[in-house]
């Protein structure tokens, strides 16, 4: 884990941003993405500080890495919560 926590950048206390679906299965292109299924449930990490449109992402089995951004549905709901919280 402390691989991939420094990979990333990451602080270990990283809470998810947001939640969205695969819109369509992908193959890695780099040994930094994230390998993801169609309609499958990510959570998003990151949105700021990845490579041009990616965002930092966890799967279903816990795996992290980059995703691209068009490839997400993000549940409109989530964000409605988002700012609901931040007001």
């Amino acid at each position: 884990m402390a691989k991939i926590m420094k990979r990333f950048n990451m602080t270990g206390e990283e809470i998810p941003v947001n939640a969205g679906i695969v819109k369509k299965s992908n193959k890695k292109h780099s040994k930094f993405d994230l390998l993801v299924n169609q309609n499958e449930t990510v959570l998003i990490l990151r949105m700021e500080n990845n490579p041009p449109g990616k965002w930092l992402a966890k799967n279903e089995r816990s795996k992290i890495g980059y995703i691209d951004l068009n490839n997400v549905y993000l549940e409109t709901d989530a964000i409605k919560q988002a700012f609901k919280t931040l007001n």
